[in-house]
């Protein structure tokens, strides 16, 4: 059947989709007291082309689109001085961006009739990328999970996760998390992962990854699939990777921004390891660390990252490699390039990592020692 007429069925009403007769060249006349020829006639391989025309996408979908906002409220006009000020934070949602990338499908397929629905559900949830990006703290993930329900999960192919930094939180010496008078943290505080273990109970003080025990329910969810589908995750990467900031350059004036600790990547290791690659969907799930970053640095800080547990792939030199960051006038030695990191896998007990290692720039003479240090 020629891709014009697959296009023109996918593009009719549910009703007349399911009502089309094919033409005679396809289907000899039919005696008169046949069964009435329906889309149900059309065999299997070719009703899933039509899906593919109507609801597979060229680029990814685009579920959750956020970015966290704040904003002061001013003070009192009344009271004792110092008078305090408040903030607000919130979650500003980019839904046209959602709207946008199902502009183009058919999603009236997907709620037709049962078989029919079923049948498009499969092709929509297993050939199509879904992306997450922003600030999204895991939450929508988790949401949207769980509201697609099993059958649709057990169809997801191809995720994308934007994986900036987690927000920084303070931690004392006694384990207790806390907001830096000094901070711009976000998020709310959430309490340090049980499968993160330290040393005898004791802690040092400084910034520590704040990391939503929600991502925990996103690969407990991925790991009650019965499909054995392979699902990839791609955690997309900003300007920096899990592991790196350790070794800034001499002349980099906030090397704290830059370092990004190994929490994540290692409780992802460590739930994939409990929900997934212990039950018979081993290895049917699968993690990768994507970003972009300095060729030639990437080469130097080889051996850095293969200590801290990373394998990696850096991508050949393209013809239209960038020298500049993108949106940057800053030239980037050896241009900037592909890379792909895959977690190597964690044996024995998981411990906590040390806070950043530029805690100390945030401490000052008159900061309560008790309460952060």
């Amino acid at each position: 059947m020629n891709t014009a007429l697959l296009q023109i069925m996918a593009q009719n009403s549910c009703t007349a989709l399911i009502r089309y007769t094919p033409l005679n060249i396809y289907f000899p006349h039919q005696p008169r007291n046949s069964p009435p020829t329906t889309f149900y006639s059309l065999p299997r391989e070719i009703r899933d082309k039509i899906y593919g025309i109507a609801l597979v996408s060229p680029s990814a979908i685009t579920v959750w689109k956020g970015e966290m906002k704040l904003s002061y409220l001013p003070p009192p006009l009344e009271g004792p001085h110092p008078r305090p000020t408040s903030r607000v934070r919130w979650r500003e949602i980019n839904e046209e961006v959602t709207r946008a990338s199902l502009r183009t499908l058919s999603l009236n397929l997907l709620f037709c009739n049962k078989t029919l629905g079923y049948e498009a559900a499969a092709i929509f949830y297993g050939k199509n990328t879904f992306s997450f990006e922003g600030d999204h703290n895991w939450d929508p993930i988790v949401s949207w999970l769980k509201t697609i329900g099993d059958k649709n999960r057990n169809s997801l192919k191809s995720l994308k996760v934007d994986a900036k930094r987690p927000d920084q939180v303070w931690q004392n010496s006694r384990g207790e998390r806390v907001r830096h008078p000094g901070g711009s943290m976000m998020e709310d505080i959430y309490p340090r992962h049980p499968y993160l273990n330290t040393r005898g109970g004791a802690f040092k003080y400084g910034f520590v990854d704040n990391i939503n025990p929600a991502l925990e329910d996103m690969f407990l969810l991925l790991g009650q699939r019965t499909s054995k589908q392979r699902v990839t995750i791609t955690m997309q990467l900003a300007h920096i990777y899990p592991g790196g900031g350790t070794n800034p350059d001499p002349m980099e004036q906030l090397p704290e921004c830059n370092w990004y600790s190994m929490e994540l990547p290692n409780l992802v290791d460590k739930f994939l390891d409990i929900y997934t690659r212990g039950s018979e969907l081993k290895d049917f799930v699968e993690v990768l660390w994507k970003g972009r970053y300095s060729r030639q640095l990437l080469l130097d800080e080889q051996e850095i990252i293969k200590n801290v547990g990373w394998v990696l792939t850096i991508s050949p030199i393209e013809e239209d490699e960038e020298s500049f960051w993108p949106g940057s006038t800053y030239k980037v030695p050896g241009g900037v390039t592909k890379y792909v990191l895959r977690r190597q896998r964690i044996t024995g007990v998981l411990m906590a990592q040390d806070p950043s290692p530029y805690s100390h720039t945030a401490v000052y003479r008159s900061m309560d020692r008790y309460h952060y240090l």
